[in-house]
């Protein structure tokens, strides 16, 4: 049986933030829904489609932004906190995503990684090595999934979310100033709730290969020893 064209991530990733996208617009032009209460099955199938093609654009943005620009160049990658411990005080806001391993895990993963370059670079070799060693394996690889599924729902909810805030506190229509605001609040707030849930998940996809990974290191050399 071949797979099937789309994959729960279609769901989760695109179709769930295009969705979330059109209806705020929808609101924001007219005021209310009242478009979506004559929706027969054909428009149903048109309005899915664009959602699922306005995920994928806004998938882009997200990335960018939440991802290269907050995580890679402000926050650190999950492989680097879990691998060196960092002290500083921002930690103390989310500490789970700054948690390291144990020192028996670090050191087993860092003798076994090719690589004596740069911090930054030597996270990224650490990353790409380990993911190429376990990334397809069966035991392991539907856990990844899933949490590779769970972080890019979270990070482009977040992001559609952001937009929708933005498009409320300064778009004007029909709906009253308080109310608006109320809106542009709440998706300000779920916004920031549903990225930290991306770190989350964004770190536990680097936990669950890393820690793999040492485990059989170390269960390699305690049964190399006599």
């Amino acid at each position: 049986m071949k797979d099937p064209p789309f994959t729960v991530y279609d769901f989760f990733g695109y179709l769930a933030s295009g969705l979330l996208f059109l209806t705020a617009i929808e609101y924001v032009w007219f005021g209310n829904l009242d478009k979506f209460k004559s929706v027969n099955v054909s428009l149903a199938v048109i309005v899915l489609i664009i959602a699922y093609i306005i995920g994928h654009i806004l998938a882009s943005p997200a990335k960018i932004l939440l991802e290269i620009l907050l995580i890679n160049k402000c926050l650190g990658q999950p492989t680097t906190h879990l691998l060196i411990k960092n002290d500083r005080w921002y930690t103390k806001i989310i500490p789970d995503y700054f948690a390291p391993l144990p020192e028996s895990i670090c050191s087993a993963i860092m003798k076994k990684v090719p690589c004596k370059d740069s911090e930054h670079n030597l996270m990224k070799s650490i990353f790409t090595f380990v993911e190429g060693k376990l990334r397809y394996k069966d035991n392991l690889t539907s856990t990844l999934d899933i949490f590779l599924t769970q972080y890019g729902f979270c990070r482009n909810i977040s992001f559609t979310l952001l937009i929708i805030s933005l498009l409320f506190f300064g778009v004007h229509h029909k709906a009253d100033l308080d109310y608006r605001i109320t809106i542009a609040t709440a998706a300000l707030v779920g916004s920031i709730v549903m990225f930290l849930r991306s770190l989350k998940f964004h770190r536990q996809y680097a936990y669950e290969l890393l820690v793999t990974y040492g485990a059989s290191v170390l269960t390699k050399e305690v049964e190399k020893k006599p």
